[in-house]
């Protein structure tokens, strides 16, 4: 049976494995000093398409509204919770299995982002969300993305700035260019937390290279990230 059809089998048993719905408890906006860099990417003669890997935000929504676009919401921590439930259910059936392989995990992620029709993204708004995956996920959802980025697609991500500090789980959502709101959220207890570093990040993400970072506060901080490409061609130009 090809790979994508056991998958399906497995997957939707893992809706009973995702989080009890958030307690909506007000959270101070935050203000962002590098969104602004992000959406000046904007191309201008045709529709802006965007990737928003966490739960749809009517901040987010509305803000878009003002922009010619097609944002595709891929609730990314849900999709990851489902896979570690397919492997929890192959270890349980085969005493051999430890967990999917590298490629069988790029075939998921693929898939994940076949299901939402995203071809091309000129955004990608990952949030704190890579903060979840482990580092196997980031690779195979980095190999799945890849091929439908281009040397002008940037990206947005919130990481923390101190490894030792606790910060509290959110969803993000973008009210304007100079602010982000804050839900809490509840995390499932098998995503673990995982406060990646700027050179971590760096090889995790060999797409893209960050260019900028901000302190975004309650110990975290912002990454302005641009395609690899656009520092290929800047450094080629330079040459000559």
């Amino acid at each position: 049976m090809p790979l994508l059809e056991r998958l399906a089998r497995w997957l939707p048993s893992a809706a009973s494995s995702q989080p009890a719905p958030a307690v909506d408890v007000h959270l101070d906006d935050l203000v962002t000093s590098l969104m602004d860099d992000v959406f000046s990417q904007v191309p201008a003669k045709r529709q802006l398409q965007v990737l928003d890997f966490g739960v749809a935000s009517s901040a987010t929504v509305g803000f878009l509204g003002h922009f010619s676009c097609r944002v595709s919401f891929v609730d990314l921590l849900s999709y990851n919770a489902q896979i570690e439930v397919a492997e929890s259910e192959q270890r349980e059936q085969r005493e051999d299995f430890v967990a999917f392989s590298h490629e069988q995990l790029v075939v998921y992620y693929q898939a994940m982002l076949d299901d939402f029709s995203v071809s091309s993204v000129d955004i990608c708004l990952f949030w704190d969300l890579p903060n979840y995956l482990s580092a196997e996920h980031i690779s195979a959802l980095m190999k799945a993305l890849a091929p439908r980025l281009h040397s002008n697609s940037c990206a947005h991500l919130i990481g923390i700035y101190n490894a030792h500090a606790t910060v509290q789980s959110a969803q993000f959502g973008l009210r304007d260019l100079g602010l982000l709101t804050q839900r809490s959220a509840q995390i499932a207890s098998t995503q673990r937390f995982h406060p990646y570093r700027q050179g971590e990040l760096d090889n995790l993400l060999p797409s893209f290279k960050i260019d900028r970072s901000r302190l975004l506060g309650k110990g975290r901080v912002e990454y302005l990230l641009y395609h690899s490409e656009r520092f290929q061609h800047q450094q080629e130009s330079l040459r000559f």
